[in-house]
Order: C-alpha cells, then structure tokens, then sequence
C-alpha cells in the first residue's frame, strides 16, 4: 500500500518496529531517541523531500515545546493499518476516488446536455413568439 504524503500529514503515525528520532533532517544527523515498535512517533506536521544530506523523505514532527523533530521514511517502520484506521486512503484509492467523479461528471453532462439545449432553444423561441402572440390575443 502506498500513500501520498498528503495523507499522512495530520495522521499520527505508529512505530511497526524501533524508529530513529532526529532533530535535523539529514541522513548523518545523530538519533536523539528511538520510539519502540507499537508506539506513536507523533503527528506528522509536514515533510521534508530527498535532497541533499537526505536518501529518503523525513516526516516532521513538533514537540511539546514546538520544536521539530524528524523520523526518515523507510519501509516497513511505520504501522499502514494505523494509518487506515485514522482515515487515510492509498494512492490507488484516491485515483479511484477522482475517476469516479470525473466519470459521473461527464456521464450528467451527456445524460443532460440534450435535454438542456431543448429547454434553452424553447426559452428563446418562447421569448420571440409570446410577444406577437399576446398582442394578437388582445
């Protein structure tokens, strides 16, 4: 399962087994403290991308003074069924998720359009012929 990282933010994300803590987002930064498999890491505020110094994303944590804290990204360290259970749905669920509604979108718009170019064309035939029929009444 994969999620985009617009998922995690604001998730709370578990350790799945012992995870290295840091206080600079960087591969050589030392680790300040270690979370134990099965407990929260924290809530993830944002992230900082691979770049220099980094091989892997960095999820970016505040602590109770505010002050950041970060935990790299690899596989397996994080608890997925944590994150499903706090709402957060996989990269493929929201591509199924956006084609659906493009899907009905489109499908209302051919369902309807006929429809809506009939009432317009009546409208505007209506707006030219009530005038001189209403005139011809009285």
């Amino acid at each position: 399962m994969q999620y985009s990282a617009n998922q995690i933010i604001g998730k709370t994300l578990i350790a799945a087994r012992a995870v290295q803590i840091k206080r600079t987002a960087a591969d050589s930064a030392p680790a300040v403290f270690t979370v134990s498999a099965g407990n929260p890491v924290g809530v993830v505020f944002s992230y900082v991308a691979p770049g220099a110094g980094r091989s892997s994303i960095y999820w970016m944590f505040n602590d109770q003074y505010g002050r950041a804290y970060y935990a790299k990204h690899e596989t397996g360290a994080f608890s997925l069924s944590a994150l499903k259970n706090q709402g957060a749905i996989t990269v493929k669920e929201e591509t199924e998720i956006e084609r659906a509604a493009t899907e009905t979108t489109a499908d209302f718009f051919k369902k309807y359009a006929k429809t809506a170019l009939y009432v317009v064309a009546g409208v505007l035939v209506a707006r030219a012929v009530l005038p001189e029929l209403i005139k011809k009444i009285k």
